[in-house]
C-alpha cells in the first residue's frame, strides 16, 4: 500500500508535458540564412565576368574577409535538416503519419519554378553559343536538371561551369528523396533515447566517411575519393541531421529551460555565432600550395554544422535581444526570404557582368544589384504563386479529407511551410 501511495504522489508530482512545439514563421532564421546566402555570393564574387566555363580572367577586386564563405553552405544544410524535419513530425503529430506524395508535390512546387528558370536560362544561352561554351555545354544543364551535380563532381573533375553551385540543391534533393521515408520510421519509435542514438551514430558516421574518403584518396591516389568527401551526400550528411536532431528535440519538449539557463544559452549563443563568423571571415586557416589543410577543411564542416544547430536551439529558447534584433532586421530577413532565388541566379549574374567594359568596382556592384533584382522578381512573379499553392496541391491527404467534412483548412503544416518559404527560400 506505502509503494502504491509513493507512486502515486510521484506521478501526481511529474511535470506537465510541454505545450506543442510550433514551428511558425521565424524571420531569425532567415536572418541566419541571408548570412549563408551573402556569404557564398561574396566569396564568388571572385568569378565576376569570368564567363560561363569560368576559364577567363576573373576580378581582381576581391572583397576583404570572407575567406571561408563557402562554409555558408553548411549553415543551409542545417537550417534545411531543421525545417524539413519539423515539418514532417508536426505533420506526424497532426495527423498521425506523413503523407509522402504531399510531401514531394511541396518539394517540387517550392524548388522546381525557379530551377526551370534557371536552366532555361542557359539553354538560351547555349543556343545563341551554338551548344557550347569553352568547357560549359549542355551536359552540364542535364546533370544540374536531374539533380546530380555533385556526382558530376566527383567523377573525373566534370566542370559544370556557372551551374556549379547546383551541387548543393543536389546533395539536398538526395536528402528530401530519402529523408521522409526514414522520418516514417523514426517517428513510430517509442523509445526517444533509440531515436537520438541512431541520429548521433549517422551524424558521426558522416564525418567518419569524410575523413575516411580523403584519407583514401591520397593513399590510393583516387581523385574521385577527394572529392567524394567533398560532394558526396552521405559524406556531407552531418549538416543535415545536426538540423535534424534539434528538430527532434524542439518537437519532444526537450529544449533547455529559459527560466533556469536563459544566461548561460544567450552566452551559448553569441559564442556560436562569433566563432560562426570568425570561420565564414577568415576561413580554415593557413593555406599551403594555394590550398587549406584538408583535414582542418573538413573538421570545420562538421564544427559549423554543431555550431549552427545549437545557435538555432539558443534561438529559439532564449535568444539575445541584440541579435534578435539583428537577425530580424528588415532588409536580412527579406534577404533570407529570396535566398534561394539570390544562390541560384547569381553565378548567371556574376559570370555575364562584362568587366573589362564597366571596370572592377563598377561590375562587382552591378553584379550583386543585378543578383538582388532577379531574385526578387522571381519570387514576386513565379516562386510566390507556387508557394501559395501548396497550401491545396500540397496538404496531406487527411487533411485534405478533413477539410472535405469540416469546410475548413485544418493545415498548420501549409501555413507554415509557406511562411518560412521551405527549406530553400
Amino acid at each position: 500500500m506505502a509503494r502504491k501511495e509513493s507512486a502515486e504522489r510521484r506521478f501526481a508530482t511529474k511535470r506537465p508535458e510541454p505545450a506543442p512545439f510550433k514551428l511558425g514563421y521565424r524571420s531569425e532564421l532567415e536572418g541566419v540564412r541571408a548570412i549563408a546566402v551573402l556569404s557564398v555570393m561574396a566569396v564568388h564574387a571572385h568569378w565576376i565576368g569570368s564567363g560561363a566555363d569560368l576559364s577567363k580572367a576573373t576580378l581582381d577586386l576581391y572583397p576583404m574577409g570572407f575567406a571561408g564563405g563557402l562554409f555558408g553552405v553548411d549553415v543551409f544544410f542545417v537550417l534545411s535538416g531543421f525545417l524539413i524535419t519539423s515539418l514532417l513530425l508536426q505533420e506526424h503529430r497532426t495527423w498521425g503519419q506523413i503523407d509522402l506524395r504531399a510531401f514531394y508535390t511541396r518539394r517540387i512546387m517550392r524548388l522546381s519554378p525557379a530551377m526551370l528558370m534557371m536552366l532555361g536560362a542557359c539553354s538560351v544561352y547555349l543556343l545563341s553559343r551554338g551548344g557550347s561554351s569553352g568547357s560549359f555545354d549542355w551536359s552540364a544543364v542535364l546533370y544540374a536538371s536531374f539533380y546530380l551535380s555533385n556526382f558530376a563532381l566527383i567523377f573525373g573533375g566534370f566542370a559544370l561551369g556557372m551551374l556549379t553551385p547546383t551541387w548543393t540543391l543536389s546533395v539536398e534533393e538526395q536528402f528530401y528523396s530519402m529523408w521522409p521515408l526514414a522520418m516514417t520510421r523514426l517517428a513510430a519509435i517509442p523509445r526517444r533515447a533509440t531515436v537520438v542514438k541512431i541520429l548521433l551514430t549517422a551524424i558521426l558516421g558522416a564525418w567518419a566517411l569524410r575523413m575516411l574518403l580523403h584519407e583514401s584518396a591520397y593513399a590510393f591516389g583516387a581523385w574521385s575519393l577527394g572529392t567524394s568527401a567533398l560532394y558526396l551526400i552521405f559524406a556531407r550528411a552531418d549538416g543535415l541531421l545536426c538540423g535534424a536532431l534539434v528538430a527532434f528535440v524542439a518537437h519532444w519538449g526537450w529544449l533547455p529551460d529559459a527560466a533556469r539557463h536563459g544566461a548561460k544559452l544567450q552566452l551559448l549563443g553569441w559564442f556560436c555565432a562569433l566563432t560562426i563568423a570568425a570561420l565564414i571571415w577568415f576561413g580554415p586557416g593557413p593555406l599551403t600550395d594555394g590550398l587549406p589543410n584538408a583535414v582542418v577543411l573538413y573538421n570545420c564542416y562538421a564544427y559549423l554544422s554543431v555550431a549552427t544547430a545549437l545557435l538555432i536551439v539558443v534561438l529559439l529558447v532564449a535568444p539575445p535581444k541584440a541579435m534578435l534584433t539583428l537577425l530580424r532586421w528588415r532588409p536580412l530577413a527579406w534577404t533570407g526570404k529570396i535566398s534561394y532565388g539570390l544562390y541560384l541566379y547569381h553565378m548567371f549574374i556574376f559570370v555575364m557582368i562584362p568587366v573589362a567594359t564597366l571596370g572592377q568596382g563598377l561590375s562587382f556592384v552591378l553584379a550583386f544589384a543585378l543578383s538582388f533584382a532577379v531574385a526578387t522578381v522571381s519570387y514576386f512573379a513565379v516562386e510566390k504563386r507556387f508557394l501559395d499553392l501548396r497550401g491545396t496541391l500540397g496538404l496531406p491527404r487527411l487533411a485534405r479529407l478533413a477539410r472535405a467534412i469540416q469546410g475548413e483548412t485544418p493545415a498548420p503544416l501549409a501555413a507554415a511551410e509557406r511562411g518560412l518559404g521551405g527549406a530553400r527560400g
